[in-house]
């Protein structure tokens, strides 16, 4: 299950997203697995954007639960129908497999989109 609810101020240059993730196992080992994504992303600029935000975990598998937060922090780069984004992650990610451990994760996502594909279609 997965769900997102943005929301925009200041004339649309301030945006608040949360995202919400879930995943129910059935069978041997039964449980779920909750996420929660808060990020904040303000366009101070028309070419550039910065963003942060927070990552909670509650996991409950075979009766055993675990807790784990993060931290995003991100920025976008527009360059003409260009974006390129810049994102860093750290968190601690519980395990599903054995619950009780888990790790710390750190890890930088790069990407690149183009924007206005359709002919007709603008921003």
């Amino acid at each position: 299950m997965e769900s997102t609810l943005t929301a925009a101020f200041l004339e649309r240059r301030l945006f608040g997203v949360l995202k919400t993730l879930g995943d129910i196992y059935y069978g041997r080992r039964q449980g779920f697995v909750a996420r929660a994504i808060q990020v904040v992303e303000f366009w101070g600029w028309p070419f550039l954007s910065l963003r942060g935000g927070y990552q909670f975990t509650y996991l409950d598998i075979d009766n055993k639960s675990d807790m784990g937060h993060g931290f995003i922090a991100g920025a976008t780069l527009r360059l003409g129908r260009y974006d390129l984004d810049f994102n860093f992650t750290s968190r601690y990610q519980p395990g599903r497999v054995l619950p009780g451990y888990g790790k710390r994760e750190n890890f930088i996502l790069i990407g690149l989109s183009r924007s206005n594909n359709f002919a007709g279609l603008s921003r």
